[in-house]
């Protein structure tokens, strides 16, 4: 299943893309948004070069644990970055929430669920799969993953340095 439609080389616009749903997504252009057309242009000239944020369904994690960290994560830290994750809440897996560290825990939702193998074809607007040979890394900021850990790596350098 292609991730957009195409009209000769040229892309159009992902599947499942929905101009009002789009707008919803990105505050900031709510005065860009008056019609279907409006929308439309915005995303083909600012909006996918910006790596902007288009279906709810995106910020619902549904894919394997390695999957999670190499794409979404990174992905939702490089939005963050931009400002543009605005205020939006991430559904991820129970346990995950440490490697949000950038966001408040308020805008992290745990839900118990089975993990899938990959996301929902068409979601993603860059890096739909984690073994690819061409990764894009314009869309794809690597969390500080330190962060997360800093008070479990202090412990352990301590047990260790008091044990040899």
């Amino acid at each position: 299943m292609p991730l957009f439609y195409y009209l000769g080389n040229k892309m159009l616009l992902p599947l499942r893309w929905n101009w009002q749903q789009y707008c919803e997504m990105n505050p900031d252009i709510a005065s860009e948004c008056s019609s279907e057309d409006i929308s439309r242009l915005h995303w083909l000239s600012k909006g996918y070069s910006e790596g902007r944020l288009y279906h709810p369904e995106q910020l619902v994690v549904t894919a394997e644990f390695g999957f999670e960290l190499l794409i979404y994560v990174n992905y939702f830290y490089w939005l963050h970055q931009r400002g543009l994750l605005f205020d939006h809440v991430i559904t991820t897996y129970p346990g995950m929430r440490v490697f949000y560290w950038f966001l408040p825990s308020s805008r992290i939702k745990e839900v118990p669920r089975q993990r899938t193998g990959h996301p929902r074809p068409g979601l993603f607007v860059h890096n739909p799969r984690e073994h690819v040979r061409n990764f894009d890394l314009s869309y794809y900021h690597p969390a500080p993953l330190q962060n997360t850990t800093r008070l479990e790596q202090q412990s352990y350098d301590y047990q260790l340095a008091n044990h040899y």
